[in-house]
């Protein structure tokens, strides 16, 4: 096939290794003939063919993922593999449904709500049942902090954007106000994945949207790896986080860091 002896001459000029796998990307729908040249033939280990639509889908489904250990997993399915046994595509298919359904706000609610750390705060039930629908204004967020440094962000995660140069990185995260009697409260939480993000950059930051992006807190992560030590963590099953807690008062908000009893004004890292 001229594609492979394309593959040889990379390999020859040592610009991939032996072990590079072809990923053919076809418009057209009908590609039954070249499907079967590829499966009849040695060629067979080396090639994977895909539509543009189904890779846009693909595309489309990284962006609303969280872990980059699920995105990798999934793009192993573009490399020639042998399904025999399907024990690995199925363990792709449920990370993946796990990564999507997982709700940050909504999973943190539901268990700092269950906590006896944070029982005696909330005493009203039916305040708890009665929660205001999810907020969405994460993109306002980012606006300002696109403004703020001048730059463009490219959306890598769910939460995850880093600039066009690569040079920095952002974690960006929202919550809805949480009612306590003479406070609001926001809730996040920092998954180890969201840790392992931010460390591949040169500058790195968290952003936390708080009710609204009137509301917006840029965090450098250096101070984050600093302080995750001191705060309440959850594990359960395989997974573990920190719980980010936020509380305003009087237009004032504080970042609590419980294991060392003291809060961190915020107001100099509003946007």
């Amino acid at each position: 096939m001229p594609i492979y002896n394309y593959k040889r001459k990379l390999v020859e000029q040592k610009r991939i290794s032996e072990t590079s796998s072809i990923l053919i990307i076809v418009g057209r729908k009908d590609t039954g003939d070249l499907e079967a040249q590829i499966r009849g033939s040695r060629y067979g280990w080396d090639f994977r063919l895909i539509s543009v639509d189904s890779l846009m889908k693909l595309v489309q489904l990284k962006e609303k993922l969280d872990d980059e250990k699920t995105i990798k997993q999934i793009s192993e399915i573009l490399r020639p593999l042998e399904f025999t046994r399907l024990d690995k595509l199925i363990e792709i298919v449920f990370e993946t449904t796990q990564d999507i359904q997982l709700d940050p706000d909504e999973e943190l609610t539901n268990e700092v709500n269950s906590s006896e750390a944070y029982i005696d705060e909330i005493k009203d039930q039916e305040e708890i049942k009665n929660r205001p629908a999810p907020v969405n204004f994460q993109a306002e967020c980012l606006q300002k902090i696109e403004a703020k440094f001048n730059i463009t962000l490219v959306k890598t995660t769910r939460a995850g954007y880093q600039s066009i140069d690569g040079d920095k990185g952002f974690l960006c995260c929202i919550s809805k106000q949480h009612k306590g009697k003479s406070y609001l409260k926001y809730w996040f939480a920092f998954h180890p994945h969201h840790e392992l993000f931010l460390k591949k950059f040169k500058t790195a930051y968290v952003i936390y949207g708080c009710g609204s992006a009137n509301n917006t807190f840029l965090i450098p992560f250096s101070i984050l790896q600093e302080e995750h030590q001191y705060l309440w963590t959850t594990e359960k099953e395989s997974r573990i986080y920190w719980h980010i807690v936020i509380y305003e008062r009087d237009n004032k908000f504080e970042w609590q860091i419980p294991k060392k009893d003291m809060m961190i004004d915020l107001e100099q890292y509003r946007v």
